[in-house]
């Protein structure tokens, strides 16, 4: 059976949270202007105060309130962006591609049409690609059915984008060629200037060549086992200190008890 429910083919009715920090004014001015490349509507962007950490664990913690948002108000899914995206020139014509693909497939909790790093994957019918082992979470779209075992992450089980990726109960899709990379610059978490979008490239160039030695692409995506053990779940995720988005929106930060 095809997915329930994806966003429109047409990127101008397409939705998105941008999570920036508030000390950084300069990079949600770069990601409108980056959006303008995707969509017509500038209003269909929002801005979500980052949780600043200054570390791997407060962009985790972002993501995970976004998804919480979008549990809380019984979203089917919900694509999210971190405030240095760079949306390819072909952006719209690729959403189109690779969501009329996407809409085929059995299963998919999460959808990353951009990665900075693959260690495993296989093959689907293209442009799609599971992935086993993955970095990179600067463009997801989050489904419904992937919400609660993203929210289970916790800070100390390490980087959050390997741990959704090599999670055995999570279906993790990217597509050829990647939707967007990110800018290089000064990164706030390892706090020294970066120059990502080669990384990113290397990255996508890699997975093609993995993808060219599969005989056979896949038809159906179903969750993977994990090669790395994952921590137990423990304790309960609460609801902690509102957060309120540039739309009067109120989302809220998961603290574990």
């Amino acid at each position: 059976m095809p997915l329930p429910s994806v966003p429109s083919l047409d990127s101008n009715q397409v939705t998105a949270y941008c999570i920036n920090l508030d000390r950084r004014p300069d990079r949600w001015e770069e990601a409108q202007r980056e959006w303008a490349k995707f969509s017509d509507v500038p209003e269909n962007l929002f801005r979500v105060k980052a949780v600043d950490l200054g570390s791997a664990a407060g962009c985790g913690l972002s993501h995970q309130l976004c998804v919480d948002h979008a549990k809380r108000k019984g979203f089917g899914f919900i694509l999210v962006l971190e405030d240095d995206v760079v949306f390819k020139p072909n952006a719209r014509e690729l959403w189109r591609q690779q969501i009329s693909a996407l809409v085929k497939q059995e299963r998919c909790d999460l959808f990353r049409p951009g990665l900075s790093g693959v260690l495993s994957s296989n093959a689907l019918e293209a442009p799609l690609h599971q992935i086993k082992d993955a970095s990179g979470l600067f463009i997801t779209l989050y489904f419904e059915s992937g919400y609660d075992t993203v929210l289970q992450w916790r800070p100390e089980w390490g980087h959050i984008d390997r741990w959704l990726s090599s999670h055995p109960r999570l279906v993790n899709l990217t597509a050829l060629p990647f939707l967007a990379t990110t800018s290089d610059g000064l990164s706030d978490i390892r706090r020294a200037e970066v120059k990502d979008s080669q990384v990113i490239a290397q990255a996508e160039a890699r997975l093609a060549a993995q993808s060219a030695q599969q005989p056979q692409p896949t038809q159906s995506s179903q969750p993977v086992q994990s090669s790395q053990p994952l921590a137990p779940i423990q304790g309960k995720n609460t609801l902690g200190v509102p957060v309120r988005t540039t739309d009067g929106r109120l989302l809220r930060v998961l603290n574990s008890k």
